[in-house]
């Protein structure tokens, strides 16, 4: 046994609805909790915080990796002291980390979890300790707060064997400009389709949208990192063939930094040539911010992110998202296309005003008028950390006790103007509404005569109508090929024997592929007549042109 402290760090993935665990062959969407807890953990084993202790780290993004636990186990059994961090843990995946830390508790390791649902019902929820019952039955540590306040100390416990059950850290918000930077594990990244990398510069919001959970647990005051960490981040991922960062700021227009590390980024691409492409999320002003726009595509913008979330004034008004204004939202969106920049939208669908015909004439309103690339829908989900989970609760509101269900796919509270049964089916409809074969093609034609990419938008298509019809999840929590194992199911249902298994998940794999390549034909297709109609000269779409007045059309048939 050497006299070591061994980590492993795991990024709970959550149960599908038949309680097989959520993993991929690749993932979509990298974790940027793995890369700043690794980054806090090398520089503690770097000052010797516990003397001249070797500190060991193992990462996993369970959502693109299968667990073994007797060969973790046996790792973390080969020191002198080991614990397993649950990390990152959202609402949805709850369930899932409280299964793993039982799992290992059993084998003798601490478990310690932390993560926005700990933080955010601790620092929200009056009678907090419902929502972590589980939790603290299993006998798993919890951990409030950001990581930077408390590493030193809880090394310090881990290694001396006194972890309480809680740290509540919610109080003491990091100097993100002190702290360790962010650091990459190139294991993890063999496991992210495209190579992609989250980068965290900035956390905490100006807004008090009534649904997010992040200014409660973050703050409402920004916080960011310097210029030089997001560089030596880059060279960083360079090393290692990443040429696609996401900035996970909730808002990176909001970053008090945001222009000297745009300039150090584009110093990068246009003094060092080095190739790579940015992903941001910014709310809708950020266009109203001189120079915003421009120094993001020099310095490789290619996405923009942004949070919609209605069309409908009522709806903005009881999310206290005052923000957004809907006569200027065309505005915005063309303010982005002008500089090539693809628009991801994000829209909420279930809140107070909705019903199916608004919500139905809203996505047409999308198509229509408002020239947006890709679309992603989600259901109205009171999370525990927000003020309506909050208000819900004060309230006595009936919210589904079942946490795995918070993933923004599944109806967990009783809409205003429908049953829970249509909002559910129509979250479903939507996605094939906005993403119906005419409209892909107008979105096609746009990006050739626009001089968007083309490939990158076919990617997006693609990948969500495989995530949403094929695999039936949020885009945003797909992947390339769903991995399934047999024996990674939720306690209570029982392990489908071998001999029933593997010709049905044969049979799915087949129909999966077969359902893809159809889709991918059809796609091609569509991309060769957007190709044909704006080469022949025949097409032309005046979004460019003076705006017209977003809502004119619903607001007539109101």
């Amino acid at each position: 046994m050497s006299e070591s402290l061994r980590l492993l760090i795991i990024k709970p993935s959550h149960y599908d609805d038949e309680g097989y665990v959520i993993q991929w062959w690749r993932n979509l969407i990298p974790t940027q909790t793995l890369a700043v807890l690794n980054g806090l953990l090398h520089d503690a084993a770097e000052r010797q915080v516990l003397g001249p202790v070797a500190i060991e780290v193992r990462l996993i993004d369970e959502s693109a990796n299968v667990l073994g636990l007797q060969r973790e186990v046996r790792w973390l059994q080969g020191a002198r002291s080991s614990a397993v961090l649950l990390a990152g843990v959202q609402t949805n995946q709850y369930p899932r980390a409280v299964d793993l830390g039982r799992a290992f508790i059993a084998q003798g390791i601490a478990a310690i979890m932390g993560g926005f649902h700990v933080s955010g019902v601790l620092a929200m929820t009056p009678q907090w300790e419902a929502g972590l019952a589980e939790a603290r039955e299993a006998g798993i540590t919890l951990y409030a707060g950001e990581f930077e306040e408390g590493v030193d100390t809880l090394l310090e416990d881990i290694w001396n064997g006194t972890l309480p059950a809680l740290y509540n850290l919610l109080d003491r918000l990091p100097d993100l400009e002190q702290a360790a930077p962010p650091r990459l594990d190139p294991d993890t990244l063999r496991h992210t389709l495209l190579r992609r990398a989250g980068i965290d510069l900035g956390r905490g919001c100006p807004y008090l949208c009534s649904f997010c959970t992040i200014i409660n647990v973050q703050g409402r005051r920004p916080r960011q990192r310097t210029a030089e960490v997001a560089v030596d981040y880059v060279r960083q991922g360079a090393r290692y063939g990443v040429r696609d960062f996401f900035i996970s700021d909730d808002n990176f227009a909001r970053n008090q930094n945001w222009e000297a590390i745009l300039d150090a980024l584009i110093q990068l691409r246009e003094v060092e040539g080095l190739v790579f492409t940015l992903s941001i999320q910014v709310d809708l002003q950020a266009t109203n911010i001189p120079y915003f726009v421009e120094k993001a595509v020099r310095a490789g913008c290619a996405r923009v992110f942004l949070g919609i979330e209605s069309l409908r004034d009522d709806n903005l008004l009881e999310m206290h998202k005052k923000q957004n204004r809907r006569f200027a939202l065309r505005d915005v969106v063309v303010s982005w296309k002008r500089a090539g920049v693809l628009v991801h939208a994000f829209y909420i669908i279930g809140l107070p005003h909705d019903t199916p015909e608004r919500l139905r004439d809203d996505v047409r309103e999308l198509q229509e008028r408002v020239p947006i690339d890709l679309i992603n829908f989600f259901i109205y989900t009171p999370l525990p950390g927000s003020a309506d989970h909050r208000r819900m609760l004060d309230a006595g509101v009936a919210m589904d006790a079942d946490f795995n269900r918070y993933d923004a796919e599944h109806v967990v509270s009783d809409p205003a103007c429908m049953s829970r049964s249509e909002l559910q089916a129509l979250y479903w409809e939507l996605w094939g509404l906005y993403y119906t074969p005419e409209h892909i093609l107008r979105l096609l034609k746009r990006a050739l005569v626009h001089s968007l990419s083309s490939k990158q938008l076919m990617r997006g298509i693609q990948g969500s109508y495989a995530a949403v019809h094929i695999d039936h999840t949020h885009p945003l929590q797909s992947g390339l090929l769903r991995r399934k194992v047999r024996t990674s199911r939720r306690p209570g249902l029982p392990i489908v024997p071998l001999w029933r298994f593997v010709p049905a998940r044969l049979w799915e794999v087949l129909g999966r592929q077969v359902a893809t390549l159809r889709f991918v034909w059809r796609t091609q297709r569509l991309y060769r007549q957007a190709l044909r109609e704006v080469l022949g000269g025949g097409y032309h779409e005046g979004f460019l042109d003076e705006p017209v007045a977003l809502g004119e059309s619903a607001e007539r048939k109101e």
